[in-house]
Protein backbone atom coordinates (compact mmCIF):
# COMPACT_ATOMS: atom_id res chain seq x y z
CA UNK A 1 0.00 0.00 0.00
CA UNK A 2 1.17 3.53 -0.60
CA UNK A 3 2.41 5.35 2.46
CA UNK A 4 0.97 8.59 3.71
CA UNK A 5 3.74 11.16 3.96
CA UNK A 6 4.09 12.79 7.36
CA UNK A 7 3.70 16.27 5.88
CA UNK A 8 0.32 15.29 4.40
CA UNK A 9 -1.25 14.58 7.83
CA UNK A 10 -2.14 18.23 8.63
CA UNK A 11 -3.58 18.79 5.16
CA UNK A 12 -5.63 15.61 5.32
CA UNK A 13 -6.87 16.52 8.82
CA UNK A 14 -7.83 20.00 7.60
CA UNK A 15 -9.73 18.48 4.69
CA UNK A 16 -11.50 16.15 7.09
CA UNK A 17 -12.60 19.09 9.19
CA UNK A 18 -13.89 20.90 6.11
CA UNK A 19 -15.75 17.81 4.92
CA UNK A 20 -17.49 17.53 8.29
CA UNK A 21 -18.06 21.17 9.14
CA UNK A 22 -19.55 22.30 5.81
CA UNK A 23 -22.47 19.82 5.51
CA UNK A 24 -23.17 19.79 9.24
CA UNK A 25 -22.87 23.57 9.48
CA UNK A 26 -25.15 23.96 6.43
CA UNK A 27 -27.80 21.69 7.96
CA UNK A 28 -27.55 23.54 11.25
CA UNK A 29 -27.80 27.00 9.63
CA UNK A 30 -30.73 25.97 7.43
CA UNK A 31 -32.53 24.44 10.42
CA UNK A 32 -32.06 27.67 12.40
CA UNK A 33 -33.49 29.75 9.54
CA UNK A 34 -36.43 27.41 8.87
CA UNK A 35 -37.43 26.97 12.51
CA UNK A 36 -37.12 30.68 13.28
CA UNK A 37 -39.21 31.57 10.22
CA UNK A 38 -41.87 28.99 11.07
CA UNK A 39 -42.12 30.18 14.67
CA UNK A 40 -42.39 33.80 13.56
CA UNK A 41 -45.07 32.99 10.97
CA UNK A 42 -47.02 30.94 13.53
CA UNK A 43 -46.85 33.76 16.10
CA UNK A 44 -47.89 36.38 13.56
CA UNK A 45 -50.79 34.21 12.40
CA UNK A 46 -51.94 33.67 15.99
CA UNK A 47 -51.90 37.43 16.63
CA UNK A 48 -53.78 38.17 13.41
CA UNK A 49 -56.44 35.56 14.12
CA UNK A 50 -56.89 36.89 17.66
CA UNK A 51 -57.35 40.44 16.32
CA UNK A 52 -59.85 39.32 13.66
CA UNK A 53 -61.84 37.33 16.20
CA UNK A 54 -62.02 40.33 18.55
CA UNK A 55 -63.26 42.61 15.72
CA UNK A 56 -65.92 40.05 14.82
CA UNK A 57 -66.89 39.72 18.48
CA UNK A 58 -67.18 43.50 18.96
CA UNK A 59 -69.35 43.78 15.85
CA UNK A 60 -71.56 40.95 17.08
CA UNK A 61 -71.92 42.60 20.50
CA UNK A 62 -73.09 45.91 18.99
CA UNK A 63 -75.38 44.10 16.51
CA UNK A 64 -76.92 42.10 19.35
CA UNK A 65 -77.50 45.27 21.37
CA UNK A 66 -79.05 46.92 18.31
CA UNK A 67 -81.34 43.93 17.76
CA UNK A 68 -82.49 44.05 21.39
CA UNK A 69 -83.43 47.74 21.08
CA UNK A 70 -85.30 47.03 17.81
CA UNK A 71 -87.32 44.23 19.41
CA UNK A 72 -88.25 46.49 22.32
CA UNK A 73 -89.29 49.24 19.91
CA UNK A 74 -91.56 47.10 17.73
CA UNK A 75 -93.17 45.53 20.81
CA UNK A 76 -94.14 49.04 21.91
CA UNK A 77 -94.93 50.65 18.54
CA UNK A 78 -97.10 47.72 17.36
CA UNK A 79 -99.47 48.13 20.30
CA UNK A 80 -103.02 49.39 19.82
CA UNK A 81 -103.06 51.22 23.16
CA UNK A 82 -99.78 53.02 22.35
CA UNK A 83 -101.20 54.22 19.01
CA UNK A 84 -104.42 55.37 20.70
CA UNK A 85 -102.59 57.34 23.45
CA UNK A 86 -99.73 58.72 21.32
CA UNK A 87 -101.44 59.41 17.96
CA UNK A 88 -105.23 59.59 18.05
CA UNK A 89 -105.99 60.76 21.61
CA UNK A 90 -102.71 61.99 23.01
CA UNK A 91 -102.42 61.34 26.75
CA UNK A 92 -99.17 62.78 28.17
CA UNK A 93 -99.61 61.16 31.58
CA UNK A 94 -100.12 57.70 30.07
CA UNK A 95 -97.14 58.27 27.74
CA UNK A 96 -94.90 59.29 30.62
CA UNK A 97 -95.84 56.34 32.82
CA UNK A 98 -96.06 53.61 30.17
CA UNK A 99 -93.47 54.71 27.61
CA UNK A 100 -90.90 57.18 28.92
CA UNK A 101 -90.39 56.13 32.54
CA UNK A 102 -90.93 52.45 31.77
CA UNK A 103 -88.26 52.41 29.03
CA UNK A 104 -85.81 54.48 31.08
CA UNK A 105 -86.15 52.53 34.33
CA UNK A 106 -86.60 49.00 32.93
CA UNK A 107 -84.39 49.06 29.82
CA UNK A 108 -82.03 52.01 30.41
CA UNK A 109 -83.33 53.85 27.32
CA UNK A 110 -81.67 57.27 27.16
CA UNK A 111 -84.59 58.98 25.38
CA UNK A 112 -87.88 58.26 23.62
CA UNK A 113 -89.93 60.36 21.17
CA UNK A 114 -93.24 60.25 19.31
CA UNK A 115 -92.72 61.95 15.91
CA UNK A 116 -95.83 63.04 13.94
CA UNK A 117 -96.09 63.00 10.09
CA UNK A 118 -94.72 66.59 9.95
CA UNK A 119 -91.61 65.48 11.89
CA UNK A 120 -92.66 67.27 15.05
CA UNK A 121 -92.12 65.69 18.44
CA UNK A 122 -95.55 65.32 20.10
CA UNK A 123 -93.85 63.64 23.03
CA UNK A 124 -90.21 63.85 24.20
CA UNK A 125 -88.55 62.29 27.22
CA UNK A 126 -84.81 62.29 28.00
CA UNK A 127 -83.32 60.39 30.95
CA UNK A 128 -86.72 60.00 32.61
CA UNK A 129 -87.68 63.71 32.29
CA UNK A 130 -90.26 65.20 29.88
CA UNK A 131 -88.81 68.05 27.86
CA UNK A 132 -89.96 70.37 25.09
CA UNK A 133 -87.63 69.24 22.33
CA UNK A 134 -87.62 68.54 18.60
CA UNK A 135 -84.90 65.91 18.01
CA UNK A 136 -85.32 66.11 14.24
CA UNK A 137 -84.02 69.69 14.23
CA UNK A 138 -81.42 69.09 16.93
CA UNK A 139 -79.86 65.87 15.59
CA UNK A 140 -80.11 66.80 11.96
CA UNK A 141 -80.18 64.90 8.69
CA UNK A 142 -78.99 61.52 10.01
CA UNK A 143 -81.89 61.38 12.49
CA UNK A 144 -84.38 62.47 9.83
CA UNK A 145 -83.20 59.76 7.44
CA UNK A 146 -83.85 57.05 10.05
CA UNK A 147 -87.42 58.35 10.62
CA UNK A 148 -88.19 58.43 6.90
CA UNK A 149 -86.82 54.91 6.47
CA UNK A 150 -89.06 53.71 9.30
CA UNK A 151 -92.15 55.21 7.58
CA UNK A 152 -91.48 53.40 4.30
CA UNK A 153 -89.87 50.21 5.65
CA UNK A 154 -93.11 48.27 5.04
CA UNK A 155 -96.63 48.96 3.64
CA UNK A 156 -99.20 50.50 6.00
CA UNK A 157 -101.25 47.29 6.06
CA UNK A 158 -98.31 45.14 7.15
CA UNK A 159 -96.45 44.67 10.41
CA UNK A 160 -93.95 47.54 10.79
CA UNK A 161 -90.22 46.95 10.44
CA UNK A 162 -87.88 48.75 12.86
CA UNK A 163 -84.98 50.77 11.44
CA UNK A 164 -81.87 51.44 13.49
CA UNK A 165 -78.60 53.33 13.24
CA UNK A 166 -76.28 55.75 14.99
CA UNK A 167 -76.50 59.53 15.34
CA UNK A 168 -74.23 62.11 16.96
CA UNK A 169 -75.89 64.28 19.63
CA UNK A 170 -73.31 66.81 20.76
CA UNK A 171 -70.74 64.71 22.72
CA UNK A 172 -72.88 61.61 22.71
CA UNK A 173 -73.31 58.83 20.20
CA UNK A 174 -76.81 57.39 20.33
CA UNK A 175 -78.02 54.04 19.08
CA UNK A 176 -81.41 54.91 17.55
CA UNK A 177 -84.33 52.59 16.76
CA UNK A 178 -87.35 53.98 14.86
CA UNK A 179 -90.61 52.08 14.17
CA UNK A 180 -93.85 53.25 12.56
CA UNK A 181 -96.67 53.36 15.15
CA UNK A 182 -99.14 50.70 14.01
CA UNK A 183 -102.40 49.41 15.42
CA UNK A 184 -104.62 46.49 14.48
CA UNK A 185 -108.29 45.54 14.61
CA UNK A 186 -110.24 42.31 14.43
CA UNK A 187 -112.76 42.61 11.60
CA UNK A 188 -114.96 39.62 10.77
CA UNK A 189 -112.54 37.33 12.59
CA UNK A 190 -109.51 38.62 10.65
CA UNK A 191 -106.81 40.75 12.22
CA UNK A 192 -106.25 43.87 10.10
CA UNK A 193 -103.03 45.91 10.44
CA UNK A 194 -103.43 49.69 10.24
CA UNK A 195 -100.28 51.76 10.13
CA UNK A 196 -99.89 55.48 10.80
CA UNK A 197 -97.36 58.03 9.59
CA UNK A 198 -96.19 58.69 13.14
CA UNK A 199 -92.96 57.09 14.37
CA UNK A 200 -91.89 55.90 17.81
CA UNK A 201 -88.16 56.54 18.43
CA UNK A 202 -86.03 55.01 21.19
CA UNK A 203 -82.36 55.76 21.80
CA UNK A 204 -79.63 54.36 23.97
CA UNK A 205 -76.51 56.27 24.93
CA UNK A 206 -73.28 54.46 23.97
CA UNK A 207 -71.55 55.71 27.10
CA UNK A 208 -68.57 54.51 29.13
CA UNK A 209 -70.75 52.67 31.67
CA UNK A 210 -72.49 50.64 28.96
CA UNK A 211 -69.20 49.84 27.20
CA UNK A 212 -67.58 48.77 30.48
CA UNK A 213 -70.49 46.40 31.09
CA UNK A 214 -70.32 44.97 27.56
CA UNK A 215 -66.53 44.68 27.73
CA UNK A 216 -66.70 42.75 30.99
CA UNK A 217 -69.40 40.43 29.63
CA UNK A 218 -67.60 39.67 26.37
CA UNK A 219 -63.94 39.89 27.48
CA UNK A 220 -63.16 43.05 25.49
CA UNK A 221 -60.46 44.80 27.51
CA UNK A 222 -60.61 48.61 27.79
CA UNK A 223 -63.71 48.78 25.54
CA UNK A 224 -64.22 52.53 24.95
CA UNK A 225 -65.45 55.15 22.50
CA UNK A 226 -63.32 57.66 20.60
CA UNK A 227 -65.33 60.68 19.37
CA UNK A 228 -62.66 62.00 16.99
CA UNK A 229 -63.66 62.52 13.38
CA UNK A 230 -60.72 60.52 12.03
CA UNK A 231 -61.40 56.95 10.75
CA UNK A 232 -59.78 54.23 12.89
CA UNK A 233 -56.17 53.25 12.25
CA UNK A 234 -55.89 50.45 14.83
CA UNK A 235 -56.53 46.85 13.82
CA UNK A 236 -58.83 46.29 16.80
CA UNK A 237 -61.32 49.07 16.10
CA UNK A 238 -64.88 49.44 14.84
CA UNK A 239 -65.91 52.57 12.91
CA UNK A 240 -69.31 54.13 13.64
CA UNK A 241 -71.05 56.00 10.80
CA UNK A 242 -74.41 57.78 10.86
CA UNK A 243 -77.22 57.48 8.30
CA UNK A 244 -75.48 59.89 5.93
CA UNK A 245 -72.33 57.80 5.89
CA UNK A 246 -70.40 60.33 7.97
CA UNK A 247 -67.84 58.97 10.46
CA UNK A 248 -68.95 60.02 13.95
CA UNK A 249 -66.84 57.85 16.28
CA UNK A 250 -64.77 54.72 16.80
CA UNK A 251 -65.09 51.83 19.21
CA UNK A 252 -61.65 50.74 20.49
CA UNK A 253 -60.45 47.92 22.70
CA UNK A 254 -57.38 45.88 23.52
CA UNK A 255 -56.94 42.26 22.46
CA UNK A 256 -54.66 39.45 23.55
CA UNK A 257 -51.69 38.56 21.34
CA UNK A 258 -51.11 34.83 21.91
CA UNK A 259 -48.41 34.76 19.25
CA UNK A 260 -46.35 37.37 21.08
CA UNK A 261 -46.84 35.52 24.34
CA UNK A 262 -45.76 32.30 22.63
CA UNK A 263 -42.61 33.97 21.30
CA UNK A 264 -41.69 35.22 24.77
CA UNK A 265 -41.34 31.71 26.13
CA UNK A 266 -40.37 29.95 22.91
CA UNK A 267 -37.54 32.32 21.97
CA UNK A 268 -35.29 31.46 24.94
CA UNK A 269 -36.18 27.77 24.62
CA UNK A 270 -35.29 27.71 20.92
CA UNK A 271 -32.12 29.74 21.58
CA UNK A 272 -31.08 27.26 24.28
CA UNK A 273 -31.77 24.34 21.96
CA UNK A 274 -29.72 25.95 19.19
CA UNK A 275 -26.85 26.53 21.61
CA UNK A 276 -27.08 22.93 22.72
CA UNK A 277 -27.16 21.71 19.14
CA UNK A 278 -24.21 23.95 18.28
CA UNK A 279 -22.26 22.56 21.23
CA UNK A 280 -23.08 19.00 20.21
CA UNK A 281 -22.01 19.73 16.64
CA UNK A 282 -18.74 21.23 17.86
CA UNK A 283 -18.04 18.29 20.16
CA UNK A 284 -18.98 15.79 17.48
CA UNK A 285 -16.77 17.49 14.87
CA UNK A 286 -13.88 17.75 17.33
CA UNK A 287 -14.26 14.11 18.26
CA UNK A 288 -14.49 13.05 14.62
CA UNK A 289 -11.44 15.15 13.83
CA UNK A 290 -9.42 13.52 16.63
CA UNK A 291 -10.50 10.09 15.48
CA UNK A 292 -9.55 10.83 11.89
CA UNK A 293 -6.14 12.20 12.95
CA UNK A 294 -5.52 9.08 15.03
CA UNK A 295 -6.38 6.89 12.08
CA UNK A 296 -4.08 8.84 9.78
CA UNK A 297 -1.15 8.67 12.22
CA UNK A 298 -1.72 4.99 12.73
CA UNK A 299 -1.72 4.46 8.97
CA UNK A 300 1.53 6.41 8.58
CA UNK A 301 3.25 4.39 11.34
CA UNK A 302 1.88 0.96 10.44
CA UNK A 303 1.67 1.42 6.63
CA UNK A 304 -1.51 -0.75 6.63
CA UNK A 305 -4.36 1.72 6.09
CA UNK A 306 -5.38 2.89 2.64
CA UNK A 307 -7.49 5.86 1.54
CA UNK A 308 -10.63 3.75 1.25
CA UNK A 309 -10.47 2.91 4.94
CA UNK A 310 -9.99 6.60 5.80
CA UNK A 311 -13.00 7.55 3.67
CA UNK A 312 -15.08 4.83 5.34
CA UNK A 313 -14.23 6.15 8.78
CA UNK A 314 -15.09 9.69 7.72
CA UNK A 315 -18.47 8.62 6.37
CA UNK A 316 -19.21 6.67 9.54
CA UNK A 317 -18.42 9.71 11.67
CA UNK A 318 -20.62 11.89 9.43
CA UNK A 319 -23.48 9.40 9.73
CA UNK A 320 -23.25 9.38 13.52
CA UNK A 321 -23.19 13.17 13.60
CA UNK A 322 -26.09 13.45 11.16
CA UNK A 323 -28.10 11.02 13.28
CA UNK A 324 -27.60 13.18 16.35
CA UNK A 325 -28.51 16.35 14.47
CA UNK A 326 -31.56 14.61 12.95
CA UNK A 327 -32.79 13.58 16.40
CA UNK A 328 -32.56 17.13 17.77
CA UNK A 329 -34.02 18.61 14.58
CA UNK A 330 -36.95 16.19 14.81
CA UNK A 331 -37.61 17.24 18.44
CA UNK A 332 -37.83 20.86 17.27
CA UNK A 333 -40.07 20.06 14.31
CA UNK A 334 -42.71 18.09 16.22
CA UNK A 335 -44.17 20.87 18.45
CA UNK A 336 -44.15 23.29 15.51
CA UNK A 337 -45.97 20.76 13.34
CA UNK A 338 -48.54 20.04 16.07
CA UNK A 339 -49.09 23.73 16.75
CA UNK A 340 -49.47 24.41 13.03
CA UNK A 341 -51.95 21.56 12.55
CA UNK A 342 -54.03 22.63 15.55
CA UNK A 343 -53.96 26.23 14.34
CA UNK A 344 -55.08 25.19 10.86
CA UNK A 345 -57.94 23.15 12.31
CA UNK A 346 -59.02 26.16 14.39
CA UNK A 347 -59.49 28.54 11.44
CA UNK A 348 -62.00 28.59 8.61
CA UNK A 349 -61.27 27.27 5.14
CA UNK A 350 -61.41 30.75 3.58
CA UNK A 351 -59.08 32.34 6.10
CA UNK A 352 -56.11 34.14 4.46
CA UNK A 353 -53.74 32.50 6.97
CA UNK A 354 -54.63 28.98 5.82
CA UNK A 355 -52.22 29.08 2.85
CA UNK A 356 -49.41 30.23 5.14
CA UNK A 357 -50.16 27.40 7.54
CA UNK A 358 -50.26 24.88 4.68
CA UNK A 359 -46.78 26.03 3.60
CA UNK A 360 -45.55 25.67 7.19
CA UNK A 361 -47.03 22.17 7.55
CA UNK A 362 -45.62 21.05 4.18
CA UNK A 363 -42.17 22.30 5.17
CA UNK A 364 -42.39 20.49 8.52
CA UNK A 365 -43.47 17.28 6.83
CA UNK A 366 -40.60 17.48 4.36
CA UNK A 367 -38.21 18.07 7.22
CA UNK A 368 -39.66 15.08 9.08
CA UNK A 369 -39.24 12.88 5.98
CA UNK A 370 -35.60 13.97 5.70
CA UNK A 371 -35.06 13.18 9.40
CA UNK A 372 -36.59 9.75 8.93
CA UNK A 373 -34.31 8.99 5.97
CA UNK A 374 -31.24 10.04 7.94
CA UNK A 375 -32.33 8.11 11.02
CA UNK A 376 -32.55 4.86 9.03
CA UNK A 377 -28.78 4.74 8.94
CA UNK A 378 -28.21 5.17 12.66
CA UNK A 379 -31.34 3.85 14.38
CA UNK A 380 -30.89 1.18 17.04
CA UNK A 381 -34.07 -0.19 18.65
CA UNK A 382 -34.10 -3.30 20.83
CA UNK A 383 -37.86 -3.01 21.44
CA UNK A 384 -37.52 -2.43 25.19
CA UNK A 385 -39.44 0.32 27.00
CA UNK A 386 -37.93 1.74 30.18
CA UNK A 387 -41.13 3.53 31.15
CA UNK A 388 -42.14 7.19 31.49
CA UNK A 389 -43.60 9.32 34.26
CA UNK A 390 -47.07 9.83 32.80
CA UNK A 391 -47.74 12.90 34.98
CA UNK A 392 -44.72 14.71 33.48
CA UNK A 393 -45.74 13.69 29.94
CA UNK A 394 -49.32 14.96 30.36
CA UNK A 395 -48.06 18.23 31.84
CA UNK A 396 -45.75 18.68 28.85
CA UNK A 397 -48.59 17.90 26.44
CA UNK A 398 -50.90 20.47 28.03
CA UNK A 399 -48.14 23.08 27.86
CA UNK A 400 -47.54 22.36 24.17
CA UNK A 401 -51.27 22.44 23.38
CA UNK A 402 -52.00 25.64 25.32
CA UNK A 403 -50.89 27.92 22.48
CA UNK A 404 -53.18 26.18 19.98
CA UNK A 405 -56.35 26.10 22.07
CA UNK A 406 -58.67 29.08 21.31
CA UNK A 407 -59.31 31.56 24.10
CA UNK A 408 -63.01 30.66 24.00
CA UNK A 409 -62.20 27.20 25.42
CA UNK A 410 -61.56 26.79 29.15
CA UNK A 411 -59.03 24.08 30.08
CA UNK A 412 -59.51 22.21 33.37
CA UNK A 413 -56.71 19.87 34.45
CA UNK A 414 -56.98 17.45 37.37
CA UNK A 415 -53.69 15.53 37.44
CA UNK A 416 -52.47 13.18 40.18
CA UNK A 417 -48.68 13.58 40.28
CA UNK A 418 -48.37 10.18 42.02
CA UNK A 419 -49.96 8.26 39.17
CA UNK A 420 -46.63 6.55 38.38
CA UNK A 421 -44.59 5.23 35.48
CA UNK A 422 -46.31 3.73 32.43
CA UNK A 423 -44.90 1.19 29.99
CA UNK A 424 -45.15 3.58 27.06
CA UNK A 425 -42.53 5.65 25.29
CA UNK A 426 -42.81 9.39 26.03
CA UNK A 427 -43.26 10.25 22.34
CA UNK A 428 -46.06 7.72 22.00
CA UNK A 429 -47.83 8.94 25.14
CA UNK A 430 -47.51 12.54 23.97
CA UNK A 431 -48.88 11.58 20.54
CA UNK A 432 -51.94 9.97 22.16
CA UNK A 433 -52.65 13.02 24.33
CA UNK A 434 -52.14 15.61 21.57
CA UNK A 435 -54.43 13.68 19.20
CA UNK A 436 -57.17 13.50 21.83
CA UNK A 437 -56.83 17.20 22.67
CA UNK A 438 -56.86 18.16 18.98
CA UNK A 439 -60.06 16.13 18.40
CA UNK A 440 -61.72 17.70 21.45
CA UNK A 441 -60.86 21.25 20.31
CA UNK A 442 -62.15 20.51 16.80
CA UNK A 443 -65.40 19.16 18.27
CA UNK A 444 -66.05 22.54 19.91
CA UNK A 445 -65.41 24.39 16.61
CA UNK A 446 -63.80 27.37 18.33
CA UNK A 447 -67.00 28.18 20.29
CA UNK A 448 -67.20 28.68 24.04
CA UNK A 449 -66.60 25.33 25.71
CA UNK A 450 -64.65 23.38 28.30
CA UNK A 451 -61.82 20.90 27.80
CA UNK A 452 -61.17 18.68 30.84
CA UNK A 453 -58.10 16.50 31.25
CA UNK A 454 -57.83 14.17 34.26
CA UNK A 455 -55.12 11.69 35.28
CA UNK A 456 -55.19 9.21 38.17
CA UNK A 457 -54.11 5.66 39.04
CA UNK A 458 -56.74 2.92 38.62
CA UNK A 459 -57.01 -0.65 39.86
CA UNK A 460 -58.68 -3.05 37.41
CA UNK A 461 -60.30 -6.11 39.01
CA UNK A 462 -63.39 -8.24 38.44
CA UNK A 463 -65.70 -5.58 39.91
CA UNK A 464 -64.20 -2.60 38.09
CA UNK A 465 -63.67 -4.22 34.70
CA UNK A 466 -67.10 -3.72 33.14
CA UNK A 467 -66.04 -0.71 31.03
CA UNK A 468 -62.85 -2.40 29.78
CA UNK A 469 -63.46 -6.15 29.75
CA UNK A 470 -60.41 -6.85 27.57
CA UNK A 471 -57.96 -5.50 30.15
CA UNK A 472 -56.26 -7.99 32.47
CA UNK A 473 -56.31 -7.31 36.18
CA UNK A 474 -53.70 -4.90 37.41
CA UNK A 475 -52.80 -1.29 38.04
CA UNK A 476 -53.20 1.29 35.29
CA UNK A 477 -52.86 4.99 34.65
CA UNK A 478 -56.32 6.33 33.84
CA UNK A 479 -56.32 9.34 31.46
CA UNK A 480 -59.65 11.08 30.72
CA UNK A 481 -60.15 13.75 28.02
CA UNK A 482 -63.62 15.32 28.03
CA UNK A 483 -65.09 18.10 25.86
CA UNK A 484 -68.39 19.97 25.59
CA UNK A 485 -68.50 19.85 21.79
CA UNK A 486 -71.05 18.59 19.28
CA UNK A 487 -70.76 14.95 20.38
CA UNK A 488 -71.23 11.85 18.21
CA UNK A 489 -74.21 9.72 17.23
CA UNK A 490 -74.11 5.92 17.59
CA UNK A 491 -72.98 5.31 14.00
CA UNK A 492 -70.06 7.74 14.30
CA UNK A 493 -69.20 6.37 17.75
CA UNK A 494 -68.94 2.81 16.38
CA UNK A 495 -66.49 3.92 13.69
CA UNK A 496 -64.51 6.46 15.74
CA UNK A 497 -61.33 4.34 15.85
CA UNK A 498 -61.37 3.28 12.18
CA UNK A 499 -58.32 4.50 10.21
CA UNK A 500 -59.14 7.31 7.75
CA UNK A 501 -62.69 7.69 9.08
CA UNK A 502 -63.49 11.36 9.66
CA UNK A 503 -66.56 13.58 9.84
CA UNK A 504 -64.59 16.63 8.74
CA UNK A 505 -64.71 18.17 5.28
CA UNK A 506 -62.28 16.96 2.62
CA UNK A 507 -58.85 18.42 3.35
CA UNK A 508 -59.61 19.26 6.98
CA UNK A 509 -58.52 15.96 8.50
CA UNK A 510 -56.99 12.56 7.76
CA UNK A 511 -59.03 10.42 10.14
CA UNK A 512 -55.85 9.07 11.74
CA UNK A 513 -55.94 10.87 15.11
CA UNK A 514 -58.08 8.44 17.13
CA UNK A 515 -56.91 5.38 15.16
CA UNK A 516 -53.27 6.28 15.91
CA UNK A 517 -54.08 6.70 19.60
CA UNK A 518 -55.92 3.38 19.59
CA UNK A 519 -52.98 1.60 17.90
CA UNK A 520 -50.42 2.96 20.40
CA UNK A 521 -52.52 2.22 23.49
CA UNK A 522 -53.51 -1.31 22.52
CA UNK A 523 -49.99 -2.17 21.34
CA UNK A 524 -48.69 -1.30 24.81
CA UNK A 525 -51.27 -3.49 26.56
CA UNK A 526 -53.76 -0.75 27.38
CA UNK A 527 -57.32 0.10 26.36
CA UNK A 528 -59.16 3.16 25.03
CA UNK A 529 -62.93 3.75 25.09
CA UNK A 530 -65.19 6.63 24.12
CA UNK A 531 -68.67 7.71 25.20
CA UNK A 532 -70.75 10.42 23.58
CA UNK A 533 -74.21 11.58 22.57
CA UNK A 534 -75.09 14.32 20.05
CA UNK A 535 -74.79 17.88 21.42
CA UNK A 536 -73.51 16.55 24.77
CA UNK A 537 -69.77 16.40 24.18
CA UNK A 538 -67.54 13.33 24.30
CA UNK A 539 -65.47 11.53 26.93
CA UNK A 540 -62.46 9.37 26.04
CA UNK A 541 -60.94 7.07 28.68
CA UNK A 542 -57.40 5.72 28.22
CA UNK A 543 -55.88 2.98 30.40
CA UNK A 544 -52.10 2.49 30.23
CA UNK A 545 -50.38 -0.27 32.25
CA UNK A 546 -48.14 0.90 35.06
CA UNK A 547 -44.66 -0.59 35.35
CA UNK A 548 -43.75 -3.14 38.00
CA UNK A 549 -41.70 -0.47 39.80
CA UNK A 550 -44.97 1.17 40.86
CA UNK A 551 -46.10 -2.06 42.55
CA UNK A 552 -42.83 -2.27 44.47
CA UNK A 553 -43.20 1.34 45.55
CA UNK A 554 -46.77 0.79 46.69
CA UNK A 555 -45.80 -2.31 48.68
CA UNK A 556 -43.00 -0.50 50.53
CA UNK A 557 -45.13 2.52 51.35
Amino acid sequence: MPQTPKDDVPSIAAKTRRDLIFPVGSVFAISVIIISALVFIAANSLNRISEEKSVHLAGSVIASHEDTLNRLNIDTAYWDQAVEKLVYNFDPVWATDNIGNFLYESFDAYSSYAIDPENRATYSMVEGERIDDNPVERMGEAFKILIEKARISSPLDEVPTPVSGFVRDDNRILLVSATRLTTYANIDGEEITMGTRSVLVMTQDINAELLDELGASYLLTNFHLDLSSQPPQAKTALAINDGTGKHIGTLLWETDHPGTAMLKWMAPVIAALFLLMGGLVYLAVSRANRVSQGILHEEMLRHEMDRAMIQSQKLQALGTLAGGVAHNFNNLLQPILMLSLSLRNAITDNSPERNDLDVMIEACNRGADLVEQISLFTREDDGSIAGENIYAVVQQGLKLASSTIPSTITVNADLDENTGTVLVDATEALTVLMNLISNAVDAMHGHVGTLSVALSPAEIDDDANTATPTLPKGRYAHLVVRDTGVGMDSETLNRAFEPFFTTKAVGDGTGLGLSTAYSIVTRRGGAITTASTPQSGATIDVYLPLSAANDVYSATT
